[in-house]
């Protein structure tokens, strides 16, 4: 039903605000860590992940265009249209991811393990662009890192703020 699919992509518009200002946040906090290239790596993920977000509002705003048209009205120029800038979306999304695995990898520390599970996700989405059944796994394998790096930032705030400046 086309008033449910509408629903769902309107609530999606604050699921984007969420995820944006968590990885952008985590982006610029990892800029500050004391480690080679965490500058620029993080300031990337930030400016990645906010032109994901910003091809996902276009996603968003096409899809909705589209299930506002007649039937006879869709053509397959505006579908291929989300699906070009949803590919896009999920590029810079899990680049974004990457570039953050990166400067946790780079710790050599424990909290590497956390960059390492936040890299396997990163392939495994940017290969999901070109896969599409990967993207879903690699945003499922996305959780457990996440999840790492808030309980980690919420409960042992002081371990993570030794590595910066």
């Amino acid at each position: 039903d086309r008033s449910q699919l509408k629903a769902t992509i309107r609530r999606d518009f604050v699921f984007i605000f969420g995820y944006t200002a968590f990885f952008v946040a985590l982006g610029l906090l990892l800029s500050q860590i004391r480690t080679s290239g965490a500058l620029w790596l993080g300031l990337a993920s930030a400016v990645a992940m906010l032109a994901a977000a910003g091809c996902d509002f276009v996603e968003n705003y096409r899809a909705l265009h589209i299930l506002s048209l007649p039937s006879n009205a869709i053509t397959d120029p505006l579908c291929s249209g989300v699906r070009q800038v949803s590919r896009l979306k999920w590029l810079l999304f899990f680049l974004a991811i990457g570039l953050q695995a990166v400067i946790l990898i780079k710790l050599m520390n424990l909290y590497s393990l956390i960059g390492v599970g936040l890299i396997i996700s990163a392939l495994a989405g940017i290969a999901g662009v070109f896969f599409h059944g990967l993207i879903p796994l690699a945003s499922l394998g996305l959780a457990l890192p996440v999840i790492a790096i808030a309980v980690v930032l919420v409960a042992f705030p002081q371990k993570f703020m030794q590595f910066f400046s």
